[in-house]
């Protein structure tokens, strides 16, 4: 199997050809080039406190507004916690692992 990725205008062509004897479905192969595209993507990988609102589940997209940097931008969640105190009422934080896509 042969898969092509063109960027830009059409005329730059993805680096060298993968090629990996394991991959003998279409499946595979699907999900291995997926994976080196994936690698090769710029991003950035925050990690932010906000207080609970709601479930946030890994992989949702998630809308941040930062006023600290002057910027407002959406991200891929990659993984969450969740912890909990009292002080004096219930007080439920969620740390967030995001990643932001750059162009």
């Amino acid at each position: 199997m042969k898969i092509k990725v063109y960027r830009n205008s059409g005329d730059n062509e993805s680096p060298d050809m993968l090629v990996d004897e394991l991959c003998t479905t279409e499946a595979v192969g699907k999900q291995k080039g997926l994976k080196f595209l994936y690698d090769n993507i710029d991003r950035m990988i925050y990690e932010l406190d906000v207080r609970y609102t709601g479930i946030i589940n890994p992989n949702d997209i998630v809308y941040v507004d930062d006023t600290s940097i002057g910027e407002s931008f959406y991200a891929r969640v990659k993984s969450i916690s969740i912890s909990g105190s009292m002080n004096p009422s219930l007080d439920i934080t969620q740390n967030l692992i995001i990643e932001r896509f750059i162009e």
